[in-house]
């Protein structure tokens, strides 16, 4: 060693300045290896190519290695779902009095169904068993949002969060609590909306009897309601509104060139990164979630036929 220049293991010289700058400048890595302002991504520390990042990128709440560990490890706060044990206790307790209760509330509704004389009753008590059916989804999402969080997942939901955000579950429960709160929503709107008519007309006749034409009016309705509430759960869903709904995309880990769950800001900066010195290539930041992944594939092709 001397004043400006550092003397590597493998007797090879390089700048001083080159030491601890989280590039193996040596070859051998002598150059980082006593160095403390870096951690080694876990997945390359048996590795001949190791991959440094600044400790400063450590639990910084950024993936910075393809292994997630500069995000998952002692050092960090764990990640989980639901965040505190109050938290948890009270998904777990009012999932189960929600499924049980509002269970028992559209049974006993579909039973007094057969006995409703009028089409008014009939009408109000279909509503009311909407409502809980509404409760009973919500119920249900909340039983296994907690299920996911204590069971599958547990403290390892870290290293997972990525399958988690991008799986079929994660879009499942947003189906089903979307389409529970909706359904009680509409069901609670048409059932207000018919009480407000009745007392704004000032209705002093009898109610008319439970016949077809009630039936019918009353089924239209449920139909309505049950059918306007599962198009906005499934609307997030859609391909061509994918722009408007979904926050960031997963790729294969094997291919490294996105870590965890990028964002739309974060493909940019990859992708403008990667084909900035072509011309045949446009980057911009309007493009559609589609041109992402088209761009994505264009780059595999790219480093696979190099």
């Amino acid at each position: 060693r001397s004043r400006y220049f550092f003397l590597c293991k493998n007797r090879r010289c390089i700048e001083f300045d080159k030491v601890c700058n989280l590039v193996d400048d040596c070859g051998d890595q002598s150059d980082e290896d006593e160095c403390q302002n870096h951690m080694i991504c876990e997945e390359t520390l048996n590795e001949t190519k190791k991959h440094y990042i600044s400790i400063e990128q450590r639990c910084d709440g950024i993936y910075d290695c393809f292994d997630l560990s500069d995000e998952c490890n002692s050092f960090c706060r764990p990640k989980e779902i639901l965040s505190s044990v109050a938290l948890k206790s009270f998904c777990w307790f009012m999932g189960f009095v929600a499924v049980a209760l509002n269970t028992l509330v559209v049974v006993r509704g579909l039973c007094s169904l057969k006995n409703c004389s009028t089409g008014g009753a009939l009408m109000t008590q279909t509503l009311v068993v909407l409502i809980g059916l509404g409760d009973v989804l919500i119920g249900i999402y909340l039983v296994l949002l907690s299920f996911y969080d204590s069971i599958v997942f547990g403290t390892d939901f870290c290293r997972h969060q990525v399958e988690w955000l991008a799986g079929f579950p994660c879009a499942l429960l947003g189906i089903i609590s979307t389409f529970g709160s909706q359904l009680s929503l509409f069901a609670m709107t048409v059932l207000s909306s018919i009480r407000a008519y009745g007392l704004i007309r000032n209705r002093l006749t009898l109610p008319g009897k439970t016949n077809k034409r009630a039936i019918l009016k009353t089924a239209l309705a449920a139909v309505g309601v049950a059918a306007s509430s599962l198009s906005i759960a499934l609307i997030p869903l859609l391909p061509a509104l994918e722009d408007f709904f979904v926050q960031g995309m997963s790729y294969d880990p094997s291919y490294k060139v996105f870590i965890g769950f990028p964002n739309k800001l974060r493909h940019i900066e990859v992708l403008e990164a990667y084909f900035n010195t072509s011309k045949d290539v446009n980057v911009t930041k309007e493009m559609t979630w589609q041109e992402k992944r088209k761009k994505y594939r264009l780059r595999l092709c790219v480093d696979t036929t190099a």
